[in-house]
């Protein structure tokens, strides 16, 4: 991990990474009423119907590509807000995984096509995924497995099918930051990222400008009340050839 993590970061000093990056990055057109419907959806708490603001979830959503039928695994999935989304996406013929040692019982209840996973590790889950989510965690990696990355990247990989996407958002790190300060500011550096996931073997297929916040100097952590839930966030959509 070490050398990898040295290449990367020389590569990116030299410019000599192959990695596509958004010029202008794309935005996304929302036409899909099955988002409009699981957003509208009633039984969705009043404490998620809260965050939409900020969260911007049709926008997000809809990069992920995410349709009735699918299988999706709500990595390090937290409170459950985008595992609810998910689960009235997808419907009946789908199934969401909650995943990650904090998911609660609670989160899935009511949700007829959606189970717990509790575990930082993918042992429990099935391959055949049509899409991998994880929001704000990324950088947890580091911190909590820094040389295991390569081995949690190659379970991701090895779970998706072929055509899945994998769709990472996280606190952005100040530009030449890398992954230094994900036990510090709890943030980590999205051409990191970007030359990590596709040196593990996904295409890189876009970002989106959707959560990006011109005003964060990056240097608070994203629980200091004066950025807290405006962080500038990126947002990275991958594929598995």
């Amino acid at each position: 991990m070490l050398l990898k993590k040295l290449s990367i970061i020389a590569a990116l000093m030299l410019g000599s990474l192959s990695v596509p990056m958004a010029v202008g990055a794309t935005e996304i057109v929302i036409d899909d009423p099955a988002i409009e419907a699981a957003l509208a959806n009633k039984s969705r708490s009043a404490k998620n119907v809260a965050r939409d603001p900020l969260r911007k979830p049709a926008t997000i959503l809809a990069l992920t590509g995410v349709k009735k039928g699918d299988t999706v695994v709500d990595l390090f999935s937290g409170g459950g807000y985008y595992t609810e989304l998910f689960s009235h996406i997808v419907g009946d013929e789908g199934h969401v995984v909650a995943h990650g040692t904090y998911a609660k019982k609670e989160m899935v209840e009511g949700l007829g096509n959606a189970s717990l996973v509790l575990s930082n590790e993918l042992e429990g889950v099935d391959a055949g995924v049509d899409v991998i989510f994880t929001a704000m965690n990324y950088h947890d990696l580091m911190n909590a497995s820094p040389d295991g990355r390569d081995a949690i990247l190659a379970a991701w990989f090895s779970k998706l099918n072929s055509g899945g996407v994998l769709v990472v958002i996280d606190h952005n790190a100040a530009d030449g930051e890398g992954d230094t300060v994900t036990n510090t500011t709890h943030r980590v550096e999205d051409a990191f990222v970007k030359a990590e996931v596709t040196t593990a073997g996904f295409e890189f297929v876009k970002s989106i400008d959707a959560l990006r916040n011109p005003h964060d100097d990056h240097t608070k952590g994203p629980f200091d009340p004066s950025i807290r839930g405006k962080t500038d966030r990126f947002v990275l959509k991958f594929r598995k050839p």
